[in-house]
C-alpha cells in the first residue's frame, strides 16, 4: 500500500524532470506574454511570479538530479576501473595541494614549516 503511494508520488512529482522543466518554462513564458499585454493587472503579475518561482525550483531540482547522477556514475567508474580511479585521485590530490605561500614580506615559501608559520 505504501509502496504504491510512493511510486505514484514519484511518478507525478520526481520523474521526467527534463519534461517538467520544459513545461514550467513554457508556462512561465506564456505568463510573461500575458503580462506584456496586461502590465497593470495584479493577478497576472502574481501568476507570472508564481510561474517563475516554480520554474526556478524545477531548474534547481534538475541540476541536483544530474549532479547526483554524475556522482553515481563516477563511483561506478571508480569501482570498475581502479587504475583510472587511483590516477584521477592522485591528480586531484596534486591539484588541491598548496605548493607555496607568499608572506607579508613578498617572499614565497615552499617548505611545509614556513608555510605553516605564514598561514597562522
Amino acid at each position: 500500500m505504501v509502496k504504491a503511494h510512493l511510486s505514484n508520488w514519484h511518478r507525478n512529482h520526481r520523474s521526467d524532470i527534463a519534461g517538467r522543466v520544459l513545461k514550467a518554462k513554457a508556462i512561465w513564458e506564456r505568463a510573461q506574454r500575458v503580462l506584456d499585454d496586461n502590465p497593470l493587472s495584479e493577478s497576472v503579475k502574481s501568476a507570472k511570479r508564481l510561474a517563475a518561482k516554480n520554474y526556478q525550483e524545477l531548474i534547481r531540482d534538475e541540476e541536483a538530479f544530474y549532479k547526483q547522477k554524475s556522482r553515481i556514475q563516477w563511483l561506478t567508474l571508480g569501482d570498475r576501473n581502479t587504475s583510472f580511479f587511483h590516477r584521477s585521485m592522485q591528480h586531484r590530490h596534486l591539484r588541491n595541494r598548496i605548493n607555496g605561500l607568499m608572506g607579508n614580506d613578498g617572499v614565497t615559501a615552499h617548505d611545509q614549516s614556513t608555510m605553516g608559520v605564514i598561514a597562522v
